[in-house]
């Protein structure tokens, strides 16, 4: 993807701030670390020709 681990992070915080993503810490057998998992949460996206128009003026 050409993005930096500390910059897809800040990414997914916010994203998981505003409701669309979800994570959580996972121990892996082979590696005692703890790894941040996230998932996708189902959303719907409504866009109207108003909003559109907004993007174009």
């Amino acid at each position: 993807m050409g993005v930096s681990r500390q910059v897809l992070y800040l990414h997914l915080k916010r994203l998981e701030k505003a409701g669309f993503v979800e994570s959580d810490l996972r121990l892996e057998d082979d590696d005692m670390r703890a790894k941040k998992f996230f998932r996708l949460k189902e959303f719907n996206v409504l866009l109207g020709i108003n909003d559109l128009r907004s993007f174009f003026e």
